[in-house]
């Protein structure tokens, strides 16, 4: 292995160079997801840290990091720290811009990677099936990653996004987002033949990407398995949603869903009925939260669908 410049060289010819991009802002867990990514057994990856203007940022302090405990995997390194806040969307296109990986991961600087192996399976199911676009499960944690809540999506999305049936695919798209943006993975070649991220958008890259690939009746991969530990909250917190991302989705909805919709009347309908299961499925969670034992099984039996959704995302963790 030698060093030249920021880059560290070990190179591996069985395998294709992948470029993983950590985005960062303000994040308090950002030593993780680098250490997530060094240690991943996956021999050739680029790494570019794309931090969308946090102040106080250490970058030699990275730097270091990344250089004293990579185990010769990252063949280079890339940090790009913006002097004024751009958001996501412009801040993931910057960094997607100098990939030169055949296979581009995201990676969300709360969140790390399911195991040492995940880039390593990702990939070679990656090439085997030839998609421009692949995407896998993602395990949403609390924020010390500790206590598993559940897996997106849900299985009989899965099952849907493993089908390859695009029309209904994007039908169920417009009322609920079946893909976890977190692992939305592209070739590079991709960038070429389906453009970058929207920039009108600030904080919302990937719905509107896959709505719009989806008319053009591109194929996307669904890897089912789990590849990232996502913690909950941040920006796009349901409970508590970010103004800017607020801004961003009724864009999307007066911009990229309903003037391509079939039926906008019975959209809106479909979209209300979503948003009340929601609210009333977040209720009896709090419900159940607080309750002692004789409540909850009042719960039990007052919700068994909700108990069975609960079963089930609890039965995955084992």
């Amino acid at each position: 292995m030698r060093k030249r410049g920021n880059s560290l060289e070990k190179v591996d010819t069985q395998y294709r160079l992948i470029t993983v991009v950590l985005l960062s802002y303000r994040s308090e867990y950002l030593m993780d997801a680098v250490a997530s990514v060094l240690e991943q057994t996956y021999p050739r990856i680029q790494l570019i840290l794309a931090d969308d203007g946090s102040e106080n940022f250490d970058a030699a302090g990275i730097e270091r990091f990344v250089q004293r405990n990579q185990n010769g995997n990252i063949e280079s390194f890339r940090l790009i720290h913006a002097a004024v806040n751009v958001g996501t969307v412009a801040n993931y296109n910057r960094a997607l811009r100098i990939a030169e990986g055949d296979y581009i991961y995201p990676l969300a600087a709360d969140d790390v990677y399911l195991s040492r192996n995940t880039l390593k399976r990702w990939t070679a199911y990656f090439v085997k099936h030839d998609v421009p676009v692949m995407c896998a499960y993602c395990t949403n944690y609390d924020p010390a990653l500790r206590k598993a809540k559940g897996r997106w999506p849900r299985p009989d999305h899965a099952r849907l996004l493993m089908s390859g049936a695009w029309k209904e695919i994007y039908r169920a798209m417009e009322v609920q987002k079946l893909l976890p943006g977190c692992t939305m993975a592209r070739t590079r070649r991709s960038l070429e033949t389906l453009g970058y991220f929207d920039e009108h958008y600030r904080l919302l890259e990937d719905y509107p990407f896959m709505m719009r690939i989806l008319r053009q009746e591109t194929p996307v991969g669904f890897w089912p398995h789990s590849a990232v530990k996502r913690r909950c909250g941040g920006v796009s917190d349901s409970r508590a949603p970010h103004p800017q991302l607020v801004a961003d989705m009724e864009r999307f909805y007066a911009h990229e869903l309903f003037p391509h919709s079939e039926n906008p009347e019975r959209l809106l309908e479909a979209l209300h009925a979503v948003e009340q299961r929601r609210q009333a499925a977040q209720r009896v969670e709090q419900q159940w939260c607080e309750g002692d034992l004789w409540q909850r099984v009042s719960i039990c039996l007052k919700y068994p669908k909700w108990l069975l959704t609960r079963a089930y995302h609890w039965l995955i963790r084992i």
